[in-house]
């Protein structure tokens, strides 16, 4: 485990971890890689959450289908709030975040994503040090205020009980 770690390692550091590189230097194909997907899947539903999240990252080093990475990514934050990791569901947060704002996708659909991030947000009040400020800074987004009014008005109430927390 500590050689294919080390060996991960130096493939990451020389930007060798790719799809091409490992179906030229080992055979890896993308069948392969989505065998990843499906086992990082499993892994996830026997409560294996770290190594669950380990999976998915590198699935998303790895595959070239958009949509693949962008359910990964989900997947991954799942993982980290289920292990409390709250730093890092942060960092995963700010991640889809961006992911969500360059994807090109029907108004529609992106108004459902912000939703739904706004959701998963709401694990961070309360265990996250700066979990009510991201939630303040996030919901007052144009953008997500839009999805907040539009899809998700039951939020309303979360903003309502931090302003009255702080007054």
């Amino acid at each position: 485990s500590d050689v294919c770690s080390s060996d991960l390692a130096e493939l990451r550091q020389e930007k060798l971890f790719t799809q091409h590189y490992l179906q030229d230097q080992l055979g890896i194909t993308p069948q392969h890689i989505k065998t990843l997907l499906k086992y990082a899947k499993f892994v996830y539903e026997c409560g294996d959450y770290g190594n669950a999240a380990n999976l998915l990252s590198h699935f998303r080093l790895l595959t070239t289908n958009p949509d693949d990475a962008f359910s990964a990514q989900w997947g991954k934050l799942a993982c980290e709030i289920l292990q409390a990791n709250w730093d890092q569901a942060l960092e995963d947060i700010n991640a889809l975040k961006e992911t969500i704002e360059a994807r090109v996708a029907p108004a529609v659909m992106l108004l459902q994503q912000r939703s739904w991030l706004m959701h998963w947000m709401l694990f961070l009040l309360g265990n996250h040090p700066h979990g009510r400020n991201v939630v303040v800074d996030s919901f007052f987004q144009e953008k997500y205020l839009n999805a907040l009014q539009t899809v998700a008005p039951h939020l309303l109430r979360y903003l309502a009980e931090i302003g009255r927390a702080h007054v």
